[in-house]
């Protein structure tokens, strides 16, 4: 069940590079800021799936929960930090638009680990 997860996720990432490199022809964002903060959430997807991955083999559901609920709030403080990172590096008025693009690609990744939790869940539950 795994290998569809990191097929889709780097799909994603390669996806979400593309369009960086795209947005980048057609307007003045920072490049750099973008695609750090997608190979950020990147690993920061990988190494949570493969955390709640072995805590779905031991069996423990409640855990399981917590387990997620944790990640989630790990994830966004990972989130809230790269945007305060790209907002000293940058060190000048950063356009929100940046921040937005960079919440989307934040929801992008929350919203495919979940959904692949959660049908790995089930399929552990049927077992």
């Amino acid at each position: 069940m795994s290998k569809p997860f990191y097929i889709t996720l780097t799909t994603i990432f390669v996806a979400l590079c593309a369009i960086i490199f795209f947005l980048n022809r057609t307007s003045a964002l920072h490049m750099q800021a973008l695609l750090a903060a997608n190979l950020v959430l990147f690993i920061v997807s990988i190494l949570s799936f493969n955390f709640l991955h072995g805590t779905l083999k031991k069996g423990d559901s409640k855990k399981f929960v917590l387990q997620i609920i944790l990640l989630l709030i790990i994830k966004l403080f990972v989130y809230a930090i790269m945007v305060v990172a790209i907002i000293l590096f940058l060190n000048k008025e950063v356009p929100s638009v940046l921040i937005y693009i960079l919440l989307t690609m934040y929801l992008i990744y929350t919203f495919t680990d979940n959904r692949f939790m959660l049908k790995l869940n089930r399929s552990f539950d049927k077992k």
